[in-house]
């Protein structure tokens, strides 16, 4: 099946695969085309781009999809900001390929550890109680905010935080951010969760212990890593000495962001 919708975007749509582009005049291939593949699950989208040598992958996504793929094969709002968006994006497109090379040598593991850094940093900064609100800004003079993400580096033992103590409401503390990281998929939230309180790691195993222990956060069986707040650890965090904690280290960790 192929369309040209009154937006002048062209789409072909097969059982499992698709093409879709901006019409560039009649006769005329466009300069980007985005094709996509369903695979199980999955939709695979492939960004190319026209260059003197022909069309050059320049940009790759995988798609979850599940079972809510479009019975014509992709939804015509998203197929319109698809088009623009590739119509936008840069690409240097005298470098090195996208090929079954790259894919191989992308560090997976590494990649999603650091995606769930980025969110548990988000949801700390949008924690409940914070008067930081969104600000929508004009793009053309966007002022984009700089991130914190702490680097894991070798510290002496007097490198880390003094202020975090053995106590129940830090050992709450530790137990809520490790299990944000945990929930955002990754797999070494506590040596992050030290890096992120600059505490020696050994701290984190205690704590997290500590607080399965009295019922706070949940295990995912004896020598497995990640675990959620329970009910009676959430409400534990909420109505003791942990949230003013929490809040006043995501106070001192945006202040730093701040002053960089």
């Amino acid at each position: 099946m192929t369309t040209t919708k009154p937006t002048g975007l062209e789409i072909a749509v097969g059982p499992d695969s698709g093409v879709l582009y901006k019409r560039a005049g009649a006769g005329k291939m466009p300069r980007d085309i985005l094709t996509w593949q369903d695979l199980d699950d999955f939709r695979i989208w492939i960004h190319s781009r026209e260059t003197d040598q022909g069309y050059k992958p320049i940009s790759l996504e995988v798609q979850l999809l599940g079972k809510l793929r479009e019975s014509k094969g992709v939804d015509p709002s998203e197929a319109k900001a698809r088009a623009a968006l590739a119509a936008i994006v840069p690409s240097d497109t005298g470098k090195s390929r996208i090929g079954h090379t790259l894919i191989r040598q992308l560090p997976i593991g590494r990649i999603m550890e650091q995606n769930s850094i980025l969110l548990s940093n988000e949801q700390n900064r949008n924690a409940k109680g914070s008067e930081r609100k969104l600000k929508l800004v004009d793009s053309e003079n966007d002022e984009f905010r700089k991130l914190d993400i702490p680097i894991a580096k070798k510290r002496s033992i007097t490198d880390f935080n003094p202020e975090i103590r053995a106590t129940n409401s830090d050992s709450l503390v530790i137990a809520y951010i490790y299990a944000q990281l945990s929930a955002a998929g990754n797999k070494r939230a506590a040596r992050h969760a030290a890096d992120m309180l600059n505490i020696d790691p050994k701290f984190v195993y205690t704590a997290v212990r500590n607080a399965r222990k009295k019922g706070w956060l949940t295990s995912e069986g004896l020598g497995s890593a990640g675990g959620q707040m329970t009910e009676e650890g959430t409400k534990a965090f909420e109505t003791g000495l942990a949230r003013p904690r929490y809040e006043a280290f995501l106070k001192e960790l945006y202040m730093k962001g701040k002053k960089k």
